[in-house]
């Protein structure tokens, strides 16, 4: 997505894109080689976030300069936003991008050319109408970059959508951006297009504050999982973490959400600086009490990573890492074993750790979608079948 959207942005000024993505071509270093042989490039960017992002974009960074020495290479993404200087030093890219796009264009869809076809079943498509985000969490690497938000226009969103359809028959969307209701007659706007032209919205991201009445009339009949974060219960916990959520509403905008069948996935976090067995005891009761109100929810619980530079990860973790240790992040962790796990979270003991892992594993377990949830939209219209959105479950 980020290419797609960086590519846009350059071909609207009037440049040449060519889009490789290294994770879907079965041999890119062979169709990397062929494009260096066959065309005369100004630059090769590449997408740097942390974790295996980082080693991937230097192994293709080596190659390039082995196989076209002459051609700079820009590196862009978050971890260039965030750590600039360290990236420079280590890495030595000619060229970086720090601190993003300055405005968000309208996702030329065609610059994966014959990828994006009707033969091709996707799951949905993403559709990114914002850029920045108005909130200040400690523990999130969006402060980094501004807490200034830019909206796309309802034009060109609906518009991006209409195109999508036109290329594959795509009806099926998803909004990947974290603000969509931030700006509510913008957000409202979209989705009455959305019902009129028999479009659909799989997984919609919010915050809960912002989620009131005419929102959900608007959601009902379009979209089918609404996503949104509490990470903690304890109000001491969310003044550390700068969330502070209206957790007395959501019961009532729950019970809403569930008379118009939207289902919903809620998100949060274990294992932050100086929480107790108590707090954590408060957040699986809390969602046993959601549970009962909308049954068609989901408990998403994972482990609290500190990201550099972020306030949190500066007030309560000491440790300085090495820019390269950076490629072996894992903010999701599958595996207690993985010794990285423990590595980047030095506030917690090994035995803190393992239990804390195990705790998460079960809340998942626990608050998984139940057996007789409402199907993925993507699938009922794959089916030939009306997704029964809007619907009371």
């Amino acid at each position: 997505m980020s290419l797609m959207i960086y590519g846009s942005w350059l071909k609207q000024g009037g440049d040449d894109v060519d889009i490789l993505d290294t994770h879907i071509s079965e041999d890119w270093r062979q169709e990397l080689k062929i494009m260096l042989d066959y065309k005369n490039y100004d630059w090769i960017g590449l997408t740097v976030i942390i974790g295996q992002f980082m080693k991937n974009a230097d192994e293709i960074t080596q190659f390039i300069r082995k196989e076209a020495p002459g051609i700079p290479i820009k590196w862009g993404g978050v971890m260039c936003s965030v750590m600039p200087e360290e990236i420079r030093r280590e890495y030595k890219p000619d060229m970086m991008e720090s601190g993003g796009l300055r405005e968000l264009p309208e996702t030329d869809w065609g610059l994966i050319g014959d990828k994006l076809t009707r033969g091709q079943v996707p799951y949905y498509h993403m559709i990114m109408s914002s850029l920045g985000c108005p909130f200040d969490c400690s523990f999130c690497y969006k402060q980094s970059c501004g807490r200034e938000i830019k909206y796309r226009s309802v034009e060109s969103v609906c518009a991006e959508m209409d195109d999508i359809n036109a290329r594959c028959g795509g009806r099926v969307f998803a909004i990947g951006d974290d603000n969509f209701l931030t700006n509510q007659k913008r957000a409202i706007s979209i989705l009455e297009y959305c019902k009129s032209k028999g479009y659909y919205i799989e997984e919609c991201i919010g915050h809960i504050n912002n989620l009131n009445d005419d929102l959900i009339r608007a959601m009902a009949g379009v979209v089918h999982i609404f996503i949104f974060s509490i990470e903690s219960v304890d109000p001491a916990m969310q003044v550390i973490l700068n969330k502070r959520i209206k957790l007395h509403e959501i019961p009532d905008k729950l019970a809403r959400l569930r008379s118009v069948g939207i289902v919903c996935n809620i998100s949060f976090m274990a294992g932050l600086p100086g929480e107790t067995d108590e707090e954590l005891k408060a957040n699986w009761k809390y969602m046993e009490y959601l549970r009962n109100i909308h049954p068609y929810i989901r408990g998403n619980c994972y482990l609290w990573f500190p990201l550099p530079k972020t306030r949190l990860t500066n007030d309560c973790v000491h440790t300085q890492y090495q820019i390269r240790e950076y490629e072996n992040a894992n903010f999701w962790v599958h595996d207690k074993n993985d010794v990285w796990g423990p590595y980047f979270r030095p506030h917690l003991s090994r035995q803190r750790y393992d239990y804390l892992f195990d705790w998460g594993m079960r809340f998942n377990e626990t608050f998984k979608y139940p057996i007789g949830s409402p199907p993925d939209v993507i699938d009922e219209v794959l089916a030939g079948n009306k997704p029964k959105l809007g619907e009371a479950t």
